[in-house]
């Protein structure tokens, strides 16, 4: 891939997330159409769980810093 520049889309917010003829469609906030294959999807869906998981527990950690943090100041 040293020729083709990689894109990436940043996704915050899902618009509408639908299933069709073995597809799964994602519509973004910011407007972008993302299709995965769905038995693609399927297979990576363990993973894709365990890194939102972890990252989900790594932000809720860092909020309750910060809230620690602050509650010091008062």
């Amino acid at each position: 891939m040293k020729d083709k520049e990689i894109k990436n889309v940043y996704v915050h917010e899902t618009f509408n997330i639908w299933s069709q003829d073995g597809e799964v469609h994602i519509h973004t906030s910011n407007d972008h159409h993302i299709v995965f294959n769905a038995q693609n999807l399927y297979n990576d869906l363990d993973l894709i769980i365990s890194l939102v998981v972890k990252e989900k527990k790594r932000m809720d950690e860092m909020c309750k810093k910060s809230i620690k943090e602050s509650l010091k100041k008062l």
